[in-house]
């Protein structure tokens, strides 16, 4: 046994006799050390000696036990932190909140010793130049010999080369913190180098790249140094810079001269924290991808042979700065290794960064690096597309987690997915799934930030959507697993940590309340979609984790509609129960006024902060009457609404035997109000079951035809009897045609009953109000821009193939959402009409405006969007 692994030391990391001998010693010392501590003088319970039972059985067999399962308490490591498991706005978190019980910690590094062995070419052996040791043998040989009994000296054997670990000190790197950690143990410990040390990357006050020694809030003392200083004549220093190359010292240019230094003098690299596929998006994306090859071991950078990707960059290899770059993946570490050892027939990604390449100023958000302003379908698409099988199935199984921050994903990946790589989590991360609920800056420590999937205001989540996709027996080990996490965060076991879950009474008398409430409220969103038997525990859940509440806002104070349709989310100010209020609650939307009612629905998306003046939130009508709040930040919150079809209004509200006590209707005065889950209940099934449409007209109209032909499905036929009732209900039957005037004098009566007619009929896939949402989220404007308007056309199928339809529209439910009513198409001349005609918005027999012909084409499409916008408008001031 011993000789076997003596051979395997030798041969794997090239021990000598005496190291193989200090290991195996200190191996035994540990065991001692284990043995003793397990048998300390402390009381074990009978759980515990059952748990050290079954570990010796296991022992027996050749098993060696995980830490984890011994009956002692664990040694904390310098990464376990305390609990907090809710990180909220500091102005609303109570300092009695901070418990102090410590949960041990996963690894970022998932196979830290398959690593190490990556980097195995580089732990060559060679002659110290600067200490000796006794030749034993020759100095026995020599007195043998010679009769000499003078020592014969040699150089001591020693690792090949010296490490710098040059490590970005930018905000956008605080969420790799704890992998940095583990990977300077790494390279500290497994001998790979003779000496290790590590700087961090900044910036000193005139804006020059420096450096000084250590990372982090310790390093803040030390003095900032020269990039020289890691300049080593003899060749035998390595320089590893580890960054995400997104800061503003890469996107201006300021690190290249740095690398230049490092290059032109010495060997160094890249350690890339992000994904392939992102890094077009940061300043590699600047640089020109190559092929990287070496012929000697150590080649300084400069005197690599380089090898171009594309044929279309332009390489310069004499002024350029060559730079290797890899990520923590092991075959990329291993690519790299081995090519700075000398093989000449292995090439490694590298870039080449141009000395001279114009300085972009502008620095991109780490969280904003992917897809930019997209719905929550589009990002699951777009991110499913680029992203890896096991990002994607990471990605799936975070969906499931009620708490999402990295300490959650380290145990995730430690129980659930053992071969994930640190990239992994990045492309999760940063593909344009997930936001971080509070703000990261350089005194954060990013295992306290939470995140969340990012949710769009009237669609699904992300969240939603990755669930789909994700087995239930997934869905459960993940709920399970983070569960027993927080658990131990709060000091409570599995079982009194559900307990207190299902029992609102318990949990409101708990100190640990708010810190399990968010977690609460995401189990049940998660749980729900399971049905079945989870159908009562979900119900538990969330009598104890959400609140409901009504705003109620005055519309000649603040732009009520308008802030309803904040594709960010709406924001309003609180001025109490700033501390109930939290991420997950529900809420309703009262508008007051002649027609007060519940307008819109929504949810709690983001931790309540502050506004420092009352500017910050857009939405005022007369900044003057809220004077008071300029001088004085106050809390606000965003939340996600959707516009009810139709309005539950106050007079109909008071007839309901439950809503009649809503406490707006009862006081009417303030501006936030508490909702029961009962009544909560009542006003969701009114919503569910839909108020019967009102076929009421100020002008007398009879709706009743237009009713009749939806309801049946006759939608070709459907339009053409709203064009008639349109001309009709605003006196324009003989002109044929709508100007502004008229568009202003159509009763809201009538729009509304004719909407909610198509909006009912077509379960919300045709209608005024759909084109109108579509309408303000693409951002057409009253002034006229072609792309926007073409958009526009493109995105309710007026446009096709780049043309502007006519007679081809599609009168079935094929047909894309907020297809009909058909308004403002237009078609180019063609050989059979060779002047550019205008069709009305009904293609049928009569159309709301009679054929233009003769008009120049753009004439034409600028009149179009200029009477669509106008009746766009109209809809949006009578509140539809």
């Amino acid at each position: 046994m011993i000789d076997q692994l003596i051979t395997a030391l030798s041969k794997e990391v090239e021990m000598s006799a005496k190291e193989i001998a200090d290991t195996i010693w200190l191996a035994l010392q540990m065991q001692e050390f284990q043995a003793e501590s397990v048998s300390s003088g402390f009381p074990l319970k009978k759980e515990d000696e059952r748990g050290i039972n079954k570990q010796e059985s296991q022992s027996e067999q050749g098993t060696l036990p995980k830490t984890s399962e011994l009956g002692e308490t664990p040694t904390p490591s310098p990464e376990e932190r305390k609990a907090g498991i809710y990180p909220r706005n500091q102005q609303y978190t109570s300092k009695s909140l901070d418990l102090s019980f410590k949960v041990p910690d996963a690894r970022s590094l998932r196979e830290p010793l398959t690593l190490a062995r990556a980097l195995k070419p580089l732990m060559r052996r060679i002659p110290s130049g600067r200490e000796l040791v006794l030749d034993e043998a020759a100095t026995i040989q020599r007195i043998a010999d010679e009769g000499l009994w003078i020592p014969v000296l040699k150089p001591t054997v020693e690792p090949w080369l010296d490490l710098e670990l040059v490590v970005d000190e930018a905000i956008s790197m605080q969420i790799w913190r704890h992998t940095i950690r583990e990977l300077e143990r790494l390279l500290k410990n497994y001998g790979i180098f003779r000496d290790v040390r590590v700087w961090g990357l900044i910036t000193d006050e005139n804006e020059q790249v420096q450096i000084r020694r250590g990372i982090g809030a310790t390093a803040r003392s030390q003095t900032p140094r020269s990039p020289k200083e890691l300049i080593d004549p003899s060749g035998r220093r390595l320089v590893l810079v580890v960054s995400d190359c997104v800061s503003s010292l890469w996107r201006n240019g300021a690190v290249t001269p740095v690398l230049e230094l490092w290059a032109k003098q010495g060997s160094m690299a890249i350690v890339q924290m992000l994904p392939k596929w992102l890094w077009k998006r940061t300043a590699l994306g600047r640089a020109s991808e190559v092929r990287l090859r070496g012929l000697t071991p150590g080649v300084f950078n400069q005197k690599l042979i380089a090898k171009e990707v594309s044929l279309w960059d332009e390489l310069d290899e004499e002024t350029g700065v060559k730079v290797p770059v890899f990520t923590l993946e092991p075959d990329k570490v291993a690519t790299w290794a081995q090519m700075l050892s000398g093989k000449g027939s292995i090439w490694t990604l590298g870039y080449v960064f141009k000395l001279d390449a114009t300085p972009v100023q502008k620095e991109s958000g780490l969280f904003n690096l992917a897809y930019g302003d997209l719905s929550a379908e589009q990002r699951v698409q777009a991110f499913r597309v680029t992203a890896s099988p096991m990002a994607r199935k990471l990605a799936g199984l975070l969906a499931s987690a009620p708490v999402i921050s990295l300490p959650i994903v380290r145990l995730i990946r430690e129980a659930l997915l053992k071969d994930s790589q640190q990239v992994h989590v990045a492309e999760v991360f940063l593909g344009g799934l997930l936001k971080p609920l509070s703000e990261i800056n350089i005194d954060t420590n990013p295992d306290d930030v939470q995140y969340e999937f990012i949710k769009e205001v009237r669609d699904l989540g992300v969240r939603d959507l990755l669930l789909d996709s994700v087995p239930s027996k997934y869905v459960l080990n993940v709920v399970d697993e983070v569960s027993k996490y927080v658990a131990k965060k709060v000091g409570l076991s599995l079982e009194d940590f559900a307990a207190v879950l299902r029992n609102s009474q318990e949990a409101k008398h708990s100190k640990i309340t708010k810190e399990i409430k968010y977690f609460a409220t995401v189990t049940a969103q998660v749980l729900r979609r399971l049905g079945g038997k989870y159908t009562q525990f979900v119900e538990d859940l969330e009598k104890f984790s959400k609140k409901y509440w009504l705003f109620q806002g005055n519309p000649k104070i603040y732009r009520m509609f308008d802030a309803i349709q904040d594709l960010k989310g709406m924001p309003w100010p609180l001025n109490r129960y700033a501390e109930e209020i939290s991420v997950g609650d529900e809420v309703l939307i009262w508008v007051s006024g002649k027609e007060s009612g519940i307008y819109a629905f929504g949810e709690i998306i983001e931790p309540v902060k502050i506004f420092e003046e009352v500017n910050d939130i857009d939405y005022w009508i007369n900044t003057d009457m809220m004077s008071n709040l300029r001088t004085q930040p106050g809390p606000y919150i965003r939340f996600t609404t959707k516009l009810l079809d139709q309005p539950l209004l106050r007079k109909e509200l008071k007839q309901d035997p439950i809503l009649k006590n809503l406490s707006v209707i009862r006081i009417n005065r303030g501006s936030i109000f508490k909702v029961t889950p009962e009544e909560w209940k009542r006003i969701h099934e009114l919503i569910n079951l839909g108020i019967e449409v009102q076929t009421s007209s100020k002008k007398g109209i009879d709706y009743t035809k237009l009713s009749n032909l939806l309801a049946a499905g006759k939608w070709k036929e459907a339009d053409e009897e709203t064009a008639n009732v349109i001309f009709e209900v605003a006196n324009s039957k003989k002109e044929g045609w709508l100007g502004d005037e008229d568009m202003y004098n159509i009763p809201c009566e009538d729009l509304r009953t004719i909407n909610q007619l198509w909006v009912d009929y077509s379960n919300g896939h045709f209608g005024f109000s759909v084109q109108k949402e579509i309408y303000q989220r693409i951002g057409v404007t009253r002034e006229y821009n072609e792309e926007t308007w073409r958009r526009f056309g493109d995105t309710v199928g007026w446009r096709v193939n780049n043309k502007w339809i006519a007679q081809y529209c599609i009168f079935d439910l094929t047909a894309p959402q907020g297809h009909l009513p058909v308004m403002g198409v237009w078609v180019e001349s063609s050989d059979d009409s060779p002047s550019d005609q205008w069709y009305g918005w009904s293609l049928g027999t009569r159309g709301w405006y009679s054929e233009v012909t003769g008009w120049h084409l753009n004439d034409v499409a600028s009149t179009c969007h200029y009477r669509f916008s106008s009746f766009m408008l109209r809809l949006i001031k009578c509140n539809i």
